[in-house]
């Protein structure tokens, strides 16, 4: 298992991008809204931020839905579960754009029509035996369409994490959505590097994230921040930032020259339910947010 991971992980690194499609990186998890995408070493079947080897080992049903900017949303359902001592996750992802109105060139008016993403994707995870480390791969279905107009593709990522339980820290580097399938390379899409590393501290109750991630088309290097508060046994305090505070404009606001780019979050927990609040500052100030139900099986 080992040897044939090293040798995709080899494969995949040899393969380049050149388009960026902005959809591919779109928040599908409440709870990484509320960390500002930090947190890639906390298991999730409905995110498209995380390394595949960091999965739950129970049954776990995830829905989530995200309300962006004019009428913008996401929806995602997602399924964890055991098997063989192994791990398995599928998900299914919508993103909604809307529905528009279409006119020909004389401005008349011809109907509407509709644009959305939408992912599949199956994730398999394994423990390396006698070793504390976990390895993952991930299946990713992606089907976009604008009116008559319809694109699909799929993409695989690869990671692995290492379990160090006497200091409590994993470490993890992961290889995400390597475009391996697409005949037509105008419609290549760019991967990311990242690596990742999950802290908890010994004197307080705080899960720290920290994850790097690096973009191997334009060569980009973006640090995310993370945490998780535990407040009570059932109330976490989710919070996170990222670099792109530093790189975009904040047309000299004091608001969101502090809170541009940052996520806050509360969940709530009584077994066997979780419920997740999230919210995320652009850095024109402008908030999304959205709602995450979790149930153990």
């Amino acid at each position: 298992m080992i040897t044939i991971f090293k040798l995709l992980m080899l494969t995949i690194s040899f393969v380049s991008a050149q388009t960026e499609y902005p959809g591919i990186n779109i928040f599908s998890s409440s709870e990484y809204l509320g960390r500002a995408g930090s947190g890639y070493l906390k298991p999730s079947s409905i995110s498209l931020k995380h390394n595949p080897a960091a999965v739950n080992d129970f049954k776990l049903f995830s829905i989530s839905r995200i309300n962006f900017k004019n009428g913008i949303s996401s929806q995602s359902v997602g399924l964890t579960f055991p098997y063989k001592k192994r791990y398995i996750s599928a998900a299914i992802i919508n993103v909604n754009y809307g529905v528009f109105k279409s006119y020909d060139e004389k401005k008349n008016y011809l109907g509407t029509y509709s644009s959305s993403d939408n992912w599949f994707s199956v994730s398999y995870a394994d423990k390396v035996k006698k070793m504390p480390i976990r390895i993952g791969l991930s299946l990713q279905s992606f089907f976009s369409s604008l009116g008559s107009y319809q694109m699909n593709d799929s993409f695989i990522s690869a990671g692995f994490k290492i379990s160090l339980q006497k200091i409590k820290t994993e470490l993890g580097l992961s290889y995400h959505q390597v475009d391996i399938f697409s005949k037509d390379k105008k419609w290549d899409i760019e991967p990311n590097t990242v690596f990742s590393i999950s802290k908890i501290l010994a004197y307080l109750p705080l899960n720290l994230f920290s994850d790097f991630v690096l973009n191997n088309y334009n060569n980009t290097f973006e640090v995310f921040g993370g945490g998780i508060f535990n407040l009570s046994n059932n109330l976490e305090l989710h919070i996170g930032t990222s670099s792109r505070k530093g790189n975009q404009n904040f047309n000299n606001r004091l608001f969101n020259s502090i809170f541009g780019s940052s996520g806050f979050g509360l969940t709530y927990i009584k077994m066997p339910y979780s419920i997740n609040f999230g919210s995320y500052i652009y850095a024109n100030g402008f908030i999304i947010s959205g709602i995450q139900l979790d149930i153990k099986i």
